[in-house]
């Protein structure tokens, strides 16, 4: 099945998406011209910059079986009374099975549709056959090296990475806080401010214990978000649609006379 989802990215677009006269959608053709980047860390194979083909080959084979869910979005942009729309390109897809859901999260064809996020949750309903919590916290250390964050309970680590390697983090920096696998076209303020800290790629853990034995591990999730990715893609995207839109207007714009007084 395939859902859609639509972005509108004007501060009038409200009001000009009810108007009569933004009715009609010029459509635009989103172009790849950012050279998606492979991401140094990844979950479960899953890494930043991966083909869609490949993604989802891969996501066939972790949840075997299984039809993905599709779901595919477009960008709508209204400048001076025209409205101009991409094509449809796909968002996200989702498979569950086997006490997990992947969900992998793509940008708009700017890049080719490369993998920018991948939100992991994996659950243990029965508490004797559940792993150690210490053993889950132990395996993501090795594989991610040191939190830059964490809370004292250890019930959620966080991860930012840049140029530079691991870097320090705050649940309140932008990279840090509110963190989403999702490509949204309205945080491209909080994508470039977390590039600016060094936060360019975050991967965030949620660890539950068992309530019976707090010792055992309930359910985890690991989402990974690459906002240098975001940020590249959402920039190139929106000067597209903004280009599109200028020209859009030119040739539609009929000035009348003014009126007889």
């Amino acid at each position: 099945m395939i859902f859609t989802r639509r972005f509108c990215i004007s501060v009038f677009c409200a009001a000009l998406l009810l108007s009569p006269a933004a009715s009609h959608a010029e459509e635009v053709v989103l172009k790849a011209d950012v050279e998606p980047r492979p991401g140094a860390q990844d979950v479960l194979g899953f890494r930043p910059g991966m083909p869609q083909a490949e993604a989802r080959a891969l996501l066939a084979k972790e949840v075997a079986g299984v039809e993905a869910k599709e779901t595919t979005s477009s960008l709508t942009m209204n400048y001076r009374g025209v409205r101009v729309q991409s094509a449809s390109y796909l968002d996200r897809l989702e498979a569950s099975g086997g006490g997990q859901r992947l969900t992998l999260f793509f940008a708009t064809p700017a890049d080719g549709g490369a993998l920018v996020g991948v939100d992991r949750a994996v659950i243990y309903p029965d508490v004797l056959a559940a792993p150690q919590v210490a053993d889950v916290l132990r395996s993501l250390e090795e594989k991610y090296g040191p939190p830059s964050f964490r809370f004292p309970d250890n019930s959620r680590l966080i991860w930012a990475f840049g140029p530079r390697g691991m870097q320090p983090c705050k649940s309140l920096d932008p990279g840090c806080a509110n963190i989403s696998a999702d490509f949204q076209p309205g945080r491209m303020k909080v994508y470039g401010r977390a590039v600016e800290m060094g936060q360019a790629l975050v991967i965030a853990a949620n660890v539950t214990p068992h309530k019976a034995d707090r010792s055992k591990l309930h359910a985890l999730s690991v989402v990974l978000s690459d906002n240098g990715a975001k940020l590249a893609n959402g920039t190139s995207a929106l000067k597209q649609m903004e280009a599109a839109a200028q020209q859009t207007h030119q040739s539609s714009s009929r000035p009348q006379s003014a009126p007889r007084l």
